[in-house]
């Protein structure tokens, strides 16, 4: 006599406890299997496999027609066909998870590549013996142009006719003050005659001159910012706040000049009372500094933190838009959820295309790919607008104008309003 199969359907679903009759395959309520077997490794890892091609086929069942046929994924979506669609919220969480995802790895890669060719620039620096003797030299050349400026600043305040000291580089001292670093190089080249001229310069002290010479504005220029403040202090001391400035400048200034004076320390030197908000203040100039003003790592981490957060400040703006398109198209029949989902659906365009172009222009180093960018999404836009909401190419065009500048201001204020909050916290 033949074993009866031994069922594994049960009479309650498992994911919702909705009740069956034994016979169902699938509950009519959730829609899982109706299997009590306890669950094994390759029904994981076919379940995986089953949810990524499901996904994979979702999306680029999605994205082909988008891409296409601009506005015919909105229109099919608002009329009802959603099954064959990619959820557009979903779609545009994905295209920006990847859009900032692989624009980051370009940016590692690219500072990757910084790094070798600056270790490759050290090796043949030490080859040849320059990087310690160039460094010592340029380092040694600086201190010793700083404390002429010094003596030439220390002259200007013993005037008493000088109760201000403002240079601007169109000034003749400006030139005076930079031409009195350069000639402290040229003697060097002047002392060698004969066969002992330029050709008698090793390669590093040839080296070492142009890197003097180079630098020599530039010092000049961080002297007189660092202590623009500080001269105007010690010329006019009875006046510590300046009232035109605002105290987070004062202090950022001030930070920067003595990079290892604490907050508190700080205040008291200024003048300023020791409050909460003073010493947040403070701490935030600091900070400024040390991201902006000394090296460029500090500059690099805060980009990358502003783009990490790019994407939700967009989840937000994007319904302020959406407002925007609703007043514009206030006599369409659409609602300004049906006007949100058009949205999504540019904006995960817009995330692909650009992120195309950055691609293009890694691989083959062109910057035509970001201006075929610009055009190529406008013409898109462009196409959706007429596609989506059925007007005339003048009522169109007017409309993605008027668009685009809203667009462009509500950018401008997301990005502004991450780079504080990014820097605020």
């Amino acid at each position: 006599m033949a074993r009866k199969p031994k069922s594994h359907k049960g009479i309650i679903c498992r994911n919702c406890d909705y009740p069956l009759n034994g016979e169902e395959n699938f509950c009519p309520e959730c829609g899982q299997k109706n299997d009590y077997r306890r669950i094994n490794l390759w029904e994981v890892i076919v379940q995986f496999f089953n949810g990524f091609f499901a996904f994979d086929s979702l999306f680029f069942r999605t994205l082909i027609p988008l891409l296409l046929k601009p506005g015919k994924v909105s229109k099919d979506y608002i009329q009802g066909k959603r099954k064959r669609y990619m959820n557009p919220f979903q779609l545009f969480l994905h295209t920006s998870i990847v859009f900032f995802f692989v624009l980051g790895l370009i940016n590692m890669i690219e500072t990757y590549n910084n790094l070798a060719v600056a270790s490759d620039d050290k090796e043949f620096s030490n080859a040849f013996g320059l990087d310690n003797d160039v460094s010592d030299d340029v380092d040694s050349f600086k201190r010793t142009y700083v404390i002429q400026l010094d003596s030439v600043f220390e002259q200007i305040k013993q005037n008493p006719e000088d109760s201000l000291i403002v240079i601007r580089k169109e000034d003749s001292i400006y030139n005076r003050l930079l031409m009195m670093g350069v000639n402290s190089v040229l003697p060097q080249l002047d002392s060698l005659e004969g066969n002992e001229g330029v050709a008698g310069l090793d390669i590093s002290q040839m080296t070492s001159n142009a890197v003097k010479a180079g630098n020599a504005q530039k010092i000049l220029d961080d002297y007189l910012e660092d202590h623009d403040y500080l001269v105007k202090e010690n010329v006019n001391q009875g006046i510590t706040i300046n009232s035109s400035r605002i105290r987070f400048f004062q202090f950022q200034k001030y930070s920067k000049n003595y990079p290892d004076v604490k907050p508190l320390e700080a205040l008291d030197s200024l003048k300023f009372r020791k409050t909460k908000y003073n010493i947040f203040l403070y701490q935030k100039g600091q900070e400024f500094n040390e991201r902006f003003n000394r090296s460029e790592k500090g500059l690099s981490e805060f980009a990358d933190e502003i783009y990490s957060q790019t994407s939700i400040a967009m989840f937000f703006l994007l319904p302020v838009l959406a407002f925007f398109f609703w007043l514009i198209y206030i006599r369409s029949p659409y609602s300004y959820s049906e006007h949100l989902i058009v949205l999504f659906h540019l904006q995960s365009v817009f995330f692909i295309l650009l992120l195309l172009s950055y691609l293009l222009n890694f691989i083959f180093n062109v910057k035509f790919f970001k201006s075929l960018f610009v055009v190529g999404f406008f013409f898109y836009l462009y196409k959706t607008l007429r596609n989506f909401y059925q007007q005339g190419r003048f009522k169109t065009l007017v409309k993605l104008f008027l668009m685009s500048v809203v667009y462009f201001c509500i950018a401008l204020f997301g990005f502004v309003a991450v780079s504080f909050l990014v820097f605020l916290f």
